[in-house]
């Protein structure tokens, strides 16, 4: 599948449905979000909230050819040697230097010095574990007492990588950690995002809850990996809460905020109801007769007999002004 940077004009933004490979070259397709190809421009990648420019890229009749063999890039991998995969930022701009569109551009490290038969390199690359039960090939994985787990949503704390191959239980299985995972007939959908499972061994196309992203499909066959990112998905734009680390489970918790006073409100942070405002057994009884209280102290008492009733009329109205809440 060959790799598009679709840039939108107006919103100065830009999106990348792939991966860039270290010292490599591969030609790019530089598209409008309309899919019109862009004339003459140039793309270039910067260190992420700086403006240092490690690669640029002449762009003519819609494609460039991303040489990530540039020194500023290589030596940026090189003074990172446990860093497999990182995010730049990318910048598409015209002829004249306007920019275009700007976004996240990952560039894997593709090992090409010393790596095995299989792709990956000697050592730092795959991890072996005897598998606990049966694990099917793309299966994301996890260790629990020394042995290789299918990983599920909730472990996502323990997520390691995703199975190279088919293992049977107590057989070797090759468990890849970062960089790509390429496994032929795996039909994922290219471009998509896949996630932690809820349950089984299939990767899910969509988080639920609080999610690990896994990685982004490169074609058909082949994964890249994330490194593991934390989602939040509401349900149907429900209240969702604040998130809390569950110490017993090991994982993130969502604790739904509190609506109605009470005891089974204490300790949670209070929401406001449908109409924006909140229970009233949220508000201290002192909140209101203290105000009132402090309101009514500026009220001096008056009698008939020496202030006269001019004086009392006027007391009475600014009784009133207090009460109407004026």
């Amino acid at each position: 599948m060959a790799i598009t940077i679709t840039y939108n004009r107006d919103k100065k933004t830009a999106t990348v449905n792939g991966a860039l490979g270290l010292a490599s070259v591969e030609t790019v397709t530089v598209v409008s979000d309309a899919s019109a190809a862009l004339a003459e421009g140039t793309v270039c990648l910067h260190v992420p909230g700086t403006d240092t420019a490690l690669a640029e890229w002449a762009v003519a009749a819609g494609a460039c050819e991303t040489d990530t063999r540039a020194p500023a890039l290589t030596g940026w991998f090189a003074a990172r040697p446990a860093l497999e995969c990182a995010d730049f930022t990318v910048r598409v701009k015209d002829a004249d230097g306007n920019l275009l569109g700007a976004g996240c551009c990952p560039v894997v490290d593709s090992c090409a010095t010393g790596e095995g038969a299989d792709g990956f390199p000697a050592t730092g690359g795959p991890l072996e574990a005897e598998a606990g039960t049966e694990i099917q090939a793309g299966c994301p994985c996890m260790i629990a007492e020394g042995l290789a787990q299918p990983c599920a949503a909730a472990d996502h704390a323990r997520f390691m990588g995703v199975a190279l191959g088919h293992a049977e239980s107590g057989e070797t299985v090759r468990i890849v950690r970062w960089g790509a995972v390429a496994i032929p007939g795996w039909g994922l959908a290219p471009g998509a995002s896949y996630w932690l499972p809820q349950s089984g061994q299939e990767l899910a196309q969509a988080p639920a809850g609080i999610a690990l992203c896994v990685g982004t499909a490169q074609d058909a066959d082949t994964l890249l990996l994330t490194g593991g990112r934390l989602a939040v998905q509401t349900a149907d734009h429900a209240l969702l809460g604040y998130a809390v680390w569950d110490a017993a489970e090991r994982r993130i918790a969502i604790v739904p905020a509190a609506t109605a006073g009470g005891a089974g409100a204490a300790g949670r942070i209070v929401a406001a109801r449908a109409d924006g405002t909140l229970d009233p057994a949220f508000l201290p009884t002192d909140m209101v007769t203290g105000t009132l209280a402090g309101l009514f102290a500026a009220v001096t008492p008056q009698r008939p007999e020496k202030d006269g009733v001019d004086a009392i009329n006027l007391k009475i109205n600014q009784i009133l002004t207090i009460l109407k809440g004026q």
